[in-house]
C-alpha cells in the first residue's frame, strides 16, 4: 500500500452518499474529483493556467439541521449546519504563501477547495460536507462508492486499493487510484471520515511526486488533523468557576470608531472583541486549539487571563463593569428591535513619511434603516497622497475616491443578529447595543464588530 499515500485525500460525494446513507437524494453527483483532474490536465498542457481565485465568504445565516449549532464559514474555520462536522485549517506559512482557497455550495453540500500550482505540476484538495443523514454511514462504503464514481468519470483509472486510516476526527477509510494525464502520473485519494449520520469527504488529485513535496505534504497532514466529525467535534469544557458570569459588555473608546467587546460564558471562558458574535465559544475553542481567555471572580473583581498569561482586572459596577476607569455597559436585549435613521461607521488614517510625503484616508460605511423593516446600505472612500516634487519643496496632492451603494432589502433583528435579506440571500451579522445602567440606547450599535453611530441630522 506504499503507493496509496493516503495521509491525504479528498472527496466527491454522490453515488457515495446515496449508497452509504440510505439513498438520500439531497446530495449532488460526484463531480469534484473529475473536474479537478480536468484542471490538472489543463495545467500540464498549459503551465500558465492560473489557479482558482481565493474567496472570502461572509458569515452565513444559521441553517436548521440535526443539531442546534449554526453554520460558520470563516477563512480558517468551517462548521457544518447542526455542528455535526468541523474543520480547522492548519496555520502553516506554506499554506498562506503557496495555496489558493475557494468556498462554494453544490446544492446542500458545502465544499472547500485548496489548489497548489508549481509550474506544470498541480495539487487540488477538496473537502465536502454533505448534510446530516438519518442513518449511520460506514466510512468504507462511502469511500469505495465515491471512488467507484470517480473512476467512471476519468479515463484509464487504476484502483490501487483501500484501507482504514488512523485519523483522529472519526472513522476513516481511504481508497487510492492512479491515472496518466498528458504523460504525467496522477494519484487520486478518496477518503471518507464518518461518525453516525455525519461525514466529511476529502478528495486529492495531484501529480504523484507532489505528495511528498515540502509545500504539499504538511498541508495534507494539517488538513486531515483539522477535521472532526460527529461525536469527535470538540466543545469547550467547563472550568468550573466558583462564580459564573454570562453576557456581553461593550465599551466605546475615545478614538474614532473605537469599540471593545467582552463576552463571559458560564463555563469560565471569555471571548474578546471581534470573536464576540463572529463565533460561539465552542467554535472559538476549536479554532484556537483551546487558547482562549478565562476568568475568575473574587468579590467584585473579575480577573480575565489571556492565553499569554496577561491579566486584566474588571470591577462590577451595578449591572455594568469598570476597567481602567472606563465603563463596559451590558448589552441590551435587542430581539425584535426596529431601527430608524442612518447609522454610519467612519474610519480615518493619517501617516507622514520620512521624506515629507503624507497619506490620509477616510472611509465610511452606512446603513439606512426604516420602520417598515427595509434598509439600504452604501460606502465611500477617499484617499489623498501629498508628495514634494523636489526635496524640501511644496507637496503636491493627488486624490482618489469612490463610492458604492447596494440595492434595498429587508432586515430583522433576532437575538444578537442583524439579518439582512436582499435578492433572495440572507446575511447574518453580529448586532449589539448598549444598556448603560440598564437603560437601552440605539444611538450607538455594533454591527459585524464595527461601531455605527446614529446620524441625528
Amino acid at each position: 500500500m506504499g503507493t496509496l499515500r493516503l495521509v491525504v485525500a479528498a472527496v466527491a460525494c454522490a453515488t457515495a452518499c446515496k449508497q452509504g446513507s440510505n439513498g438520500n437524494k439531497d446530495v449532488p453527483p460526484a463531480t469534484g474529483a473529475a473536474s479537478a483532474a480536468g484542471s490538472l490536465a489543463g495545467a500540464v498542457e498549459s503551465p500558465a493556467s492560473p489557479p482558482p481565485a481565493a474567496s472570502r465568504p461572509d458569515i452565513a445565516a444559521p441553517v436548521a439541521a440535526a443539531g442546534s449549532a449554526p453554520e460558520i464559514v470563516l477563512d480558517d474555520l468551517y462548521r457544518a449546519p447542526g455542528g455535526g462536522a468541523l474543520f480547522r485549517a492548519p496555520d502553516l506559512a506554506v499554506l498562506k504563501q503557496s495555496w489558493s482557497r475557494t468556498f462554494r455550495r453544490d446544492g446542500a453540500v458545502a465544499a472547500i477547495q485548496y489548489t497548489y500550482v508549481d509550474g506544470p505540476r498541480r495539487a487540488q484538495i477538496e473537502l465536502r460536507f454533505p448534510p446530516h443523514q438519518p442513518t449511520a454511514m460506514a466510512a468504507r462504503a462511502l469511500a469505495e462508492a465515491s471512488a467507484a464514481s470517480v473512476a467512471k468519470q476519468m479515463p484509464d483509472v487504476k484502483t490501487l486499493g483501500g484501507r482504514e486510516l488512523p485519523l483522529p476526527g472519526g472513522s476513516a477509510w481511504g481508497v487510492g487510484l492512479e491515472t496518466t494525464l498528458a504523460g504525467a502520473k496522477v494519484v487520486i485519494g478518496v477518503v471518507a471520515i464518518t461518525d453516525g449520520g455525519d461525514a466529511v469527504l476529502v478528495t486529492t488529485v495531484a501529480h504523484a511526486e507532489l505528495y511528498e513535496a515540502p509545500a504539499v505534504k504538511p498541508v495534507l497532514d494539517g488538513l486531515f488533523a483539522g477535521i472532526q466529525v460527529g461525536r469527535k467535534v470538540t466543545s469547550a469544557p467547563s472550568l468550573a468557576p466558583a462564580t459564573t458570569l454570562s453576557g456581553v459588555f461593550i465599551r466605546i473608546g475615545p478614538d474614532l470608531g473605537e469599540v471593545h467587546v467582552v463576552q463571559f460564558d458560564p463555563r469560565g471562558w471569555a471571548l474578546l472583541d471581534r470573536d464576540v458574535g463572529r463565533v460561539d465559544l465552542d467554535a472559538a475553542h476549536a479554532a484556537r486549539g483551546g487558547a482562549l481567555s478565562r476568568y475568575q471572580v473574587a468579590g467584585d473583581e473579575i480577573r480575565v487571563t489571556d492565553p499569554r498569561g496577561r491579566v486584566a482586572a474588571f470591577r462590577l459596577n451595578g449591572g455594568d463593569l469598570e476597567h481602567d476607569g472606563r465603563t463596559y455597559c451590558r448589552s441590551a436585549s435587542t430581539d425584535g428591535w426596529t431601527l430608524r435613521g442612518t447609522y454610519e461607521s467612519p474610519t480615518f488614517v493619517n501617516t507622514t513619511g520620512l521624506t515629507g510625503e503624507t497619506f490620509t484616508a477616510n472611509a465610511s460605511s452606512r446603513y439606512v434603516f426604516a420602520a417598515d423593516g427595509t434598509f439600504r446600505d452604501s460606502s465611500t472612500v477617499s484617499a489623498t497622497l501629498s508628495q514634494p516634487t523636489t526635496p524640501g519643496g511644496p507637496a503636491t496632492p493627488s486624490v482618489t475616491s469612490g463610492s458604492s451603494g447596494g440595492a434595498s432589502g429587508t432586515y430583522r433583528i433576532r437575538g444578537d443578529r442583524l439579518e439582512l435579506t436582499r435578492g433572495g440571500q440572507t446575511t447574518s451579522l453580529p448586532f449589539y447595543a448598549r444598556a448603560c445602567a440598564g437603560k437601552p440606547s440605539n444611538s450607538m450599535v455594533v454591527i459585524g464588530g464595527d461601531l455605527y453611530l446614529l446620524d441625528d441630522d
